[in-house]
């Protein structure tokens, strides 16, 4: 139970992460892709419209895939996004990769919660947010990191998306834990039922 409360709090780290490192990085970013000052909302947009979407099917696939599946893919998802941006040559590429970082990051944060709200005590939920305010803390600070050692904004992308693959790595290591967890709130309700 104790290690994968630790893989749940990781993981809304994790969603944290890149959530905050576009804002401080834009200046940088927008010079290197030619974009308008004005071209960070769009990659906003269209990753908050990804967050809608997933979080709008999220149900559907947790019923599909089980939880901890879920949310192992939607990291997945989004570090290969984390990835595609710190590679992105062009601001078009930026649009591109937004897709799957909005999709995997609405999927995460439903699916975790919902979790939580199932299976875990109320203060864990507080936890939860307070890891992905870590996260949030992180990503600027990767990105300060990163440009002091040279690797400029690029950089702090693709350490991001290193971290979210030791995350999802994490993740599929723990879904045993997931399952049995799961299965155990199963019988303990259909027992009280009974």
């Amino acid at each position: 139970m104790t290690f994968l409360l630790v893989v749940i709090y990781v993981a809304f780290v994790g969603l944290g992460l890149p959530d905050t490192i576009l804002g401080a990085a834009w200046p940088l970013m927008q010079a290197d892709l030619a974009a308008p000052l004005s071209a960070a909302g769009i990659l906003s947009i269209i990753v908050s419209i990804g967050t809608i979407i997933s979080s709008l099917i999220t149900p559907t696939l947790i019923h599909r895939l089980g939880t901890g599946k879920l949310v192992a893919m939607s990291i997945g998802c989004t570090a290969i996004a984390t990835a595609g941006y710190g590679i992105a040559t062009a601001f078009w590429t930026m649009c591109l990769w937004a897709i799957p970082m909005g999709l995997g990051a609405g999927a995460i944060d439903v699916a975790l919660n919902n979790f939580a709200a199932i299976h875990l005590e109320s203060k864990h939920t507080n936890w939860l947010h307070a890891s992905w305010g870590i996260g949030a803390c992180l990503g600027p600070a990767i990105l300060s990191a990163s440009v002091v050692m040279g690797y400029g904004w690029r950089g702090a992308y693709e350490l991001n998306a290193v971290i979210l693959g030791g995350i999802v790595l994490m993740m599929f290591a723990s879904l045993p834990l997931w399952k049995r967890m799961e299965k155990r709130d199963s019988l303990d309700e259909q027992n009280k039922q009974s």
